[in-house]
């Protein structure tokens, strides 16, 4: 027999009459841990400390902004679980907002006014079972390339913790579900990392691919921007780490990036060649192996030569 006695759920809900409702419902089928939030500030505080399995709030509460929320509990920077399932509400003149929220991460939709033992309904729905999670760099969530046509590569498709069904039908304990959010918040981290080479490797490719003639010149920029700064990002990340040959990689690319883009319609044959180069290098160099580590090294310091070399020719 499933229990609800052990679940933790947020409600983010300033109409004080529909949170009454709700918790009514609630209450009813043993869900008696509902932390009630009127803004933003309570809802951030709310979800600070605990495992939250579930949070549901209004698109139009107080302070929140629905998709920037999404995103940030997704990506662990709010609440101790980027996993909890996240059910949006808001009028049908606000449902616009909740797309971009979809495309940040939530579960469910729901339009308001919504009878509440709806809210108990979805709530049992996602104790059975909910979809498998995409991971790319920029989003986390449920798997829904179909409906959102998401634009970057799809990621890897992963289970990950339904606390709400680890508590209610598995019967963990509160220790039992920390672990398995805590280690599939790792698998999603190394998950992210693997996505960023994967983005230079594809950037890069779409890049020759325009100068092949089957591009267009504002994809070609706009890839061109999306790769320095993927580059960049690498750079920052793993500066002074043992992964520092491959910011010395990441900051070849950037650099080549940068060069290319001074003359986007005219570029150096040799550029573009050391850019595919580079691109695979630093994919194949995302180990911290000894022999990984000098390669990479080496190839850095070879397109440092090249660029020196060019410029001392044109007299730059």
């Amino acid at each position: 027999m499933s229990s609800f006695h052990d679940a933790h759920m947020v409600l983010g809900e300033a109409d004080n009459l529909m949170s009454r409702n709700i918790c009514a419902v609630l209450f009813g089928r043993g869900l008696r841990d509902v932390a009630i939030c009127r803004d933003a500030s309570a809802l951030h505080s709310a979800l600070a400390p605990a495992i939250v399995d579930v949070l549901m709030f209004d698109a139009s509460l107080p302070g929140v902004d629905l998709r920037e929320t999404t995103q940030n509990i997704r990506h662990s920077r709010i609440g101790a679980n980027p996993f909890a399932v996240i059910i949006a509400t808001a009028e049908p003149r606000g449902s616009e907002g909740v797309q971009g929220a979809l495309g940040a991460g939530i579960d469910d939709f729901l339009v308001r006014p919504m009878p509440a033992d709806l809210v108990m309904r979805r709530i049992n729905a996602f104790t059975r079972g909910r979809k498998l999670f995409a991971v790319t760099e920029s989003y986390i969530g449920p798997d829904r390339r179909r409906e959102m046509r998401l634009v970057e590569e799809a990621g890897e498709l992963i289970e990950v913790p339904n606390t709400l069904r680890s508590k209610v039908v598995d019967g963990l304990g509160s220790d039992q579900v920390r672990r398995l959010v805590r280690d599939a918040k790792a698998d999603v981290e190394e998950r992210k990392v693997r996505s960023r080479y994967a983005a230079i490797v594809r950037l890069t490719r779409n890049i020759l691919a325009c100068y092949d003639g089957k591009g267009a010149e504002q994809e070609l920029l706009r890839d061109l921007a999306r790769l320095i700064e993927r580059a960049d990002d690498l750079v920052r990340n793993h500066r002074d780490t043992e992964y520092d040959h491959v910011a010395e990689i990441a900051g070849s690319i950037a650099t080549l990036g940068r060069r290319i883009a001074l003359t986007p319609l005219d570029p150096g044959k040799i550029e573009l060649r050391l850019l595919a180069n580079l691109a695979d290098a630093v994919y194949q160099a995302r180990t911290a192996a000894d022999e990984a580590t000098q390669v990479a090294r080496e190839i850095a310091q070879a397109v440092f030569n090249y660029i020196a070399k060019h410029d001392a020719a044109r007299g730059r």
